[in-house]
């Protein structure tokens, strides 16, 4: 502060000079603010540091977020298409299972009713 009630004296040397003088307290203080200053402008830059790279730490960790989640949606798409193909294929083969068993009644069928025409036959034939 440049104001006369601060306890400033207002010095002129030989030279010509104005030169504003302090007292010795008044400079200890001067001094110790100009080091909080400093100090605090420090821990300023520190701070903001600090916040730049917390910022980008959590802007990576949105992005890898989003991509865990695109990542878990495919595997729940791929799972559903799985299930589906499981439960198609499990229709399929009862299906299968089905025809199969009336194929294997039509054999039994076929060969009873064969072998009783054959009887028939052979009856008639040779008797």
């Amino acid at each position: 502060m440049s104001f006369l009630a601060f306890s400033q004296k207002l010095v002129l040397n030989k030279l010509g000079d104005t030169t504003i003088c302090f007292s010795l307290s008044q400079g200890k203080y001067l001094l110790k603010q100009t080091y909080k200053t400093l100090e605090c402008d420090t821990l300023r830059k520190i701070c903001e540091t600090q916040l730049a790279i917390s910022d980008s730490v959590i802007s990576q960790q949105s992005k890898n977020i989003a991509n865990y989640k695109t990542l878990i949606t495919n595997n729940e798409d791929i799972l559903w298409v799985k299930n589906d193909q499981i439960s198609n294929l499990k229709l399929e083969l009862s299906n299968e299972k089905k025809a199969t068993r009336q194929q294997k009644v039509y054999k039994w069928f076929a060969i009873v009713g064969g072998g009783a025409l054959s009887g028939v036959i052979f009856f008639f034939v040779f008797l």
